[in-house]
């Protein structure tokens, strides 16, 4: 029942339905260097201010998980980032690189790579969940449907005799 309710044409206008009061937000691209210490982030950012790589510098002394691709944390909104370290990007010009900046997981050095407004996703990425929406609330709908045109009718048992045991 669900998936005859789904083709082409409907899976594009929930799309189109679902975007339509998108509301583009500022992201950022940027790199991060975490370190226990503020000494400890001072030194590598005098390595990079001398022309180390920040990538390098990320992959020999970052203790976060990102440090095994540079120190990349991809897109982000500062809503999804720790407030010090949100703030800190979100003030900085593409290609510059932050003093030490303290969070609850310790120091870190930023490296704004990119700025961009945000998009929603293309819809070949989104299809297949929209269209199980769309299949889902068509059951539920012929479900409902089906109930409500039953005629259920319940027997009074008053008179019925108690079960044998």
């Amino acid at each position: 029942v669900g998936e005859a309710a789904v083709n082409d044409d409907a899976v594009k206008a929930r799309y189109e339905e679902a975007i339509k009061d998108y509301e583009p937000k500022e992201e950022v691209h940027a790199r991060h260097i975490l370190v226990k210490t503020e000494e400890e982030a001072k030194d590598i950012k005098a390595k990079i201010d001398a022309g180390a790589s920040f990538e390098e510098m990320a992959k020999e002394h970052s203790t976060d998980g990102s440090s095994q691709n540079g120190g990349d944390l991809d897109y982000f909104t500062k809503e999804m980032m720790v407030e010090p370290f949100g703030n800190a990007a979100f003030s900085m010009e593409v290609g510059a690189v932050s003093d030490p900046v303290q969070t609850q997981f310790g120091w870190h050095l930023i490296k704004v790579e990119d700025k961009r407004m945000s998009a929603p996703p293309p819809l070949e990425d989104v299809r297949d969940d929209i269209a199980r929406e769309l299949a889902q609330t068509a059951r539920r709908d012929y479900i409902t449907g089906l109930r409500e045109a039953a005629k259920i009718e319940r027997k009074d048992e008053a008179g019925a005799a108690p079960a044998q045991q």
